[in-house]
């Protein structure tokens, strides 16, 4: 009798852990593929890129509804996964080559990673930022030419930052695929983002817990 009471309460917990493990493990198996599907598309138009950033991320809420998981806390704690300028495999002429190395070699130093996490903060730091990139390639027109290149390392750039990563993926999902991003706009658009949900007029407020990512701008 005792032993059966205790299988009804222990039998919802190992369902839970159950499915869990099971999301853990199809999620690591999705996460090479997305990747290399993301690799394959760098050579594809926006509007092609944009058809398989929305692919996946489907196929990340199917995986988390099969599991009987919750929506929401898994989508923030497990998104897709996204291709970084390290995983790129670029085509890229001399110089480009030479700013791209210049750039990643000033990651952490000359070109800091986003620590203040207020739409106040991610404007100080894009006006920091545009300086630094001046800095980096020295004129104007090589400026503009880094600033298109470096738009693949804006993941690592807010790595501390769960809510940017969110409001990053809402920009991969909602940007207009006949225009071309670079570093700078990137960020514009997530100040946009960050403005529609509000924080302008909560000035100094951290940005959790950001809308979902389902959210269409109006």
């Amino acid at each position: 009798m005792a032993s059966g009471m205790w299988k009804k309460l222990l039998r919802p917990k190992i369902e839970k852990i159950s499915s869990h493990q099971a999301f853990i493990a199809a999620y690591t198996a999705l996460k090479p593929i997305w990747l290399e599907e993301q690799s394959k598309a760098i050579k594809l138009s926006p509007d092609e890129q944009r058809q398989i950033s929305l692919k996946q991320n489907d196929a990340l809420k199917t995986l988390i509804f099969n599991c009987g998981l919750d929506e929401k806390t898994y989508s923030k704690n497990y998104p897709v996964p996204l291709l970084t300028n390290n995983d790129l495999n670029l085509e890229l002429k001399q110089y480009e080559k030479d700013l791209d190395d210049t750039f990643r070699k000033e990651v952490g130093k000359i070109i800091p990673l986003l620590k203040e996490h207020t739409i106040h903060g991610v404007e100080k730091y894009l006006a920091t930022f545009d300086k630094a990139l001046l800095s980096l390639a020295k004129t104007q027109a090589r400026k503009d030419i880094l600033d298109r290149l470096s738009v693949y390392y804006v993941p690592t750039l807010i790595k501390l930052d769960k809510g940017l990563i969110t409001y990053y993926n809402q920009h991969l999902n909602n940007r207009d695929p006949d225009e071309s991003y670079t570093l700078t706009s990137t960020f514009m658009d997530i100040i946009d983002l960050m403005e529609r949900d509000g924080h302008r007029a909560r000035l100094g407020e951290a940005i959790y817990p950001p809308k979902q990512m389902n959210n269409v701008r109006k």
